[in-house]
C-alpha cells in the first residue's frame, strides 16, 4: 500500500510540475539504479487513470518493461465502464479500513 500512495504522489506531483515548467505534465518516470529499476506510468482504464508501477533488474531492459507497459496499457484501455455504477457516496473511511481488516482481522 505504501508504494502505492507513493506512486500516485510522484504522478500527480510530476504532472504539476511539469504544467508549471513547460505547460504539459510529464508523463512517466523511470528510475534507474545499478542493480534495479523502477518504472511508471499512467493510462486510462474504465474511464479512470490507472498507474502501473514497475520494479526490474539489470536482466531486464527498459525497452522490455515498455513494451509489456504498452501491452498492459492496451489491455486495460479495453475495459470499458461497468453497467452498474459504483455508488458515489461510499464511505471514505469504511474503504479505508477494510484493506488493514482483511490482512489482519478487525479491532475488537
Amino acid at each position: 500500500m505504501t508504494a502505492c500512495a507513493l506512486a500516485a504522489a510522484i504522478n500527480a506531483s510530476g504532472k504539476e510540475l511539469g504544467r508549471q515548467l513547460s505547460g504539459r505534465p510529464f508523463v512517466g518516470m523511470h528510475q534507474g539504479g545499478r542493480k534495479q529499476g523502477v518504472f511508471m506510468r499512467a493510462c486510462a482504464a474504465a474511464g479512470k487513470e490507472c498507474l502501473l508501477l514497475a520494479a526490474f533488474d539489470r536482466d531486464t531492459t527498459l525497452g522490455l518493461v515498455r513494451l509489456y507497459f504498452a501491452e498492459f496499457r492496451d489491455a486495460v484501455g479495453c475495459v470499458q465502464k461497468s453497467v452498474k455504477a459504483e455508488s458515489q457516496d461510499s464511505d471514505l473511511e469504511a474503504d479505508l479500513n477494510s484493506s488493514p481488516d482483511a490482512l489482519f482481522g478487525p479491532l475488537n
